[in-house]
């Protein structure tokens, strides 16, 4: 019986059981190493990705390290660099053309980890 499309991915964490176990267990076991190294690096859109795979896979295993450097690099407008610390723009369209992608990647990684958090309602296959 071949499994439909849809039920064969976690769509966006709400189904972390059709990730199979045995990458659920992988995931479990490198997400946090991967994560030090990537806040080690100052790689904030790296980071921001491996807190969305956290959300995808069940119960988060990475703790709050995660989240707390990615507050702490936050600029008051809510700029997350890409990498290393927020430089300084006098226009801001560069800045979010810079580090656009970032800012969606922390928004999405936010979004998915509190739906997760409030028992979000399973999508609809």
């Amino acid at each position: 019986m071949q499994v439909p499309h849809r039920t064969r991915h976690t769509e966006w964490g709400a189904r972390p059981e059709c990730l199979p176990e045995p990458m659920r267990d992988y995931l479990r076991d490198w997400l946090p190493a991967w994560l030090d190294i990537w806040l080690e690096t100052e790689q904030w859109d790296l980071a921001g990705e491996l807190l969305i795979v956290d959300s995808c896979i069940g119960e988060p295993v990475t703790g709050r390290v995660g989240w707390e450097a990615l507050a702490a690099i936050q600029q008051p407008d809510g700029l997350i660099p890409c990498e290393g610390s927020a430089p300084e723009y006098d226009n801001p369209e560069d800045a979010f053309r810079d580090h656009g992608h970032t800012a969606v990647v922390g928004v999405v990684a936010a979004t998915v980890a509190l739906s997760r958090a409030l028992g979000g309602t399973p999508v609809a296959t």
